[in-house]
């Protein structure tokens, strides 16, 4: 009695056929198709524009973006004299302001989650959305401009020159 049966080695033979041409076609779509998108995550002190409001002139903001795939995580808050970035132990941890949102073929959008105030003076708290063009220059370098919106509120446009990341020590 013979073990090997012609429809069983057909069987089998079609099934693996089946998976390697299914694997060929699903790689060749991933890498024409699919491409992973640009790193921005990094501090980008904010720069605004003429018309905005004279808190943000004498208070720079910092936007610290952290970056998983085209979701991002960032905060706002005033940019101190002598850090690049504030820590948790600063006093700008008090009024740090975070916001959630997505990057899309080099578009960011970004929405804070709870009501902030931006200026100190009087102006009521309200919801910050940042829109923004990501722009990159060379290798390393990369600057985001756009518009911070207080909504409801007026349009403040902006631009942010990536700060480059601390060397570490060896």
């Amino acid at each position: 009695m013979s073990h090997f049966n012609f429809k069983s080695i057909a069987f089998y033979g079609t099934a693996i056929a089946f998976v390697v041409v299914l694997f060929e076609a699903v790689t060749a779509y991933g890498e024409k198709n699919l491409k992973a998108p640009v790193a921005i995550d990094g501090s980008y002190p904010l720069s605004f524009t003429s018309n905005s409001p004279v808190c943000l002139k004498s208070t720079p903001l910092l936007l610290n973006i952290n970056q998983s795939g085209t979701y991002l995580n960032a905060s706002l808050s005033p940019k101190s004299a002598n850090s690049p970035a504030p820590t948790t132990s600063s006093p700008a941890k008090a009024t740090q302001i975070s916001l959630t949102g997505r990057l899309n073929n080099q578009q960011v959008n970004l929405l804070s989650a709870a009501k902030a105030k931006i200026c100190p003076n009087g102006i009521p708290p309200s919801q910050i959305s940042i829109q923004g063009q990501v722009e990159i220059q060379g290798q390393e370098g990369k600057s985001l401009k756009g518009n911070l919106t207080s909504i409801p509120g007026d349009n403040i446009a902006f631009t942010a020159q990536r700060q480059p990341f601390p060397k570490k020590a060896e």
